[in-house]
């Protein structure tokens, strides 16, 4: 069975120059709504942090932005969820750092022990959440049964090939990757070079019925909105 990678997906890629316009907008963005979530997160508590309004803002700007430029190819908005993520996690961050040192300013703590303190928290949980959503991704990965003739050698506008050979059941196929494709729906398929058509779908385990992922299909529904 082949294993899944960091590498981005084809069709996904992105310019230099296009990447270094995104990091302007996190800066920007995150400058901006760090500053919200940290104030209000001092002021009222971290459970009021609007991180939802401040998220959906920022990529409701950035489609503007990108629309403007032209930028609507699929990737663009795999970009743009780029941008919306960094922006809620910096805010999200934010928002408990502020709430945390003032509490600890309240019962006299000293706030260089607590910045260390907030490091290595960060740290330690970026690590332990990445792996658990790793084992959680792969653990409720499943291959559903699917039959898409197809040309290999012409692929329809948005799909592409992912990998020459992916072994699955002791079978090697041609792992075909569709992002933003009018005839066959976004997701990893596998291709039979002996009955020329698509035979199994690869679906993740994240964003599955056992898994859901809400916010990130809210943040894919704003996108595709605006």
């Amino acid at each position: 069975m082949g294993a899944s990678h960091l590498l981005p997906d084809p069709g996904a890629q992105t310019q230099w120059y296009q990447n270094l316009f995104a990091a302007v907008f996190v800066v920007v963005f995150g400058f901006l709504f760090v500053t919200v979530a940290g104030r209000i997160s001092g002021l009222l508590g971290n459970s009021s942090n609007p991180i939802s309004g401040m998220s959906i803002a920022t990529l409701m700007a950035t489609c503007a932005i990108f629309f403007l430029a032209g930028w609507t190819a699929p990737k663009y908005a795999v970009l743009a969820l780029m941008i919306g993520g960094a922006v809620c996690i910096a805010a999200a961050i934010a928002g408990a750092t502020s709430q945390d040192l003032k509490t600890g300013y309240l019962v006299g703590s000293t706030p260089f022990w607590q910045q260390m303190g907030l490091l290595v928290g960060v740290t330690v949980s970026t690590v332990a959440i990445a792996f658990t959503l790793k084992l959680m991704n792969t653990g409720l990965e499943k291959y559903v049964p699917t039959e898409i003739p197809v040309n290999i050698q012409s692929l329809p506008t948005g799909a592409s090939v992912e990998k020459d050979t992916f072994t699955y059941h002791g079978k090697n196929y041609v792992l075909v990757n569709a992002l933003g494709s009018h005839e066959i729906p976004d997701g990893k398929y596998l291709y039979d070079r002996d009955t020329q058509r698509i035979e199994i779908q690869w679906a993740q385990g994240i964003g599955s019925d056992k898994a859901p992922a809400p916010q990130a299909r809210l943040m894919a529904t704003v996108i595709s909105a605006s």
